[in-house]
């Protein structure tokens, strides 16, 4: 059972109902192996348009657990209020038991919460309020500069 630490950035531009955003993802997991551990990162970018800040955070997580391959212990470390205090509140699990309504009507995002806490099934996940730290800053920042380097080398993203 490998541990996992998914860090989220989001960046977002808009109103309440409409905008543009980019979420960073970085996912790290210490292997075990004969010589010791070894840290393991995956890094991962996306940009959306016409996207609530809400629908962005659910995005950037719903894409980083695909990333996910063995069953383990996961902590997610992000800004989103929305996301760690839907969690704390225990509303995904009651919006899960309901078939993801509240009050007989889809619950907003309802699509990304099912996959999310479909995806959540396999893992002991823990969110933690991590109010954009230096160190998700710092992997943001990484991440763009080895996607720029890609696409100056003409591979992709």
């Amino acid at each position: 059972m490998n541990d996992v630490n998914i860090y989220i950035y989001t960046e977002y531009s808009g109103s309440l109902k409409s905008g543009a955003g980019k979420y960073h993802i970085v996912l790290e997991s210490r292997i075990e192996t004969v010589s010791g551990k070894i840290l393991y990162t995956i890094l991962d970018q996306g940009a959306c348009k016409g996207i609530t800040k809400n629908r962005l955070e659910l995005v950037a997580i719903d894409k980083a657990l695909k990333h996910l391959k063995a069953a383990g212990k996961v902590t997610v470390y992000t800004a989103s209020e929305y996301l760690t205090g839907a969690f704390k509140q225990g509303w995904p699990y009651k919006w899960q038991k309901n078939d993801y309504k509240r009050n007989n009507k889809p619950v907003a995002h309802a699509d990304l919460w099912k996959n999310i806490m479909e995806k959540m099934e396999q893992y002991d996940i823990t969110f933690v309020f991590s109010n954009t730290t230096t160190y998700t800053k710092w992997q943001a920042t990484e991440l763009k500069k080895i996607n720029k380097n890609k696409q100056a080398a003409g591979g992709s993203k």
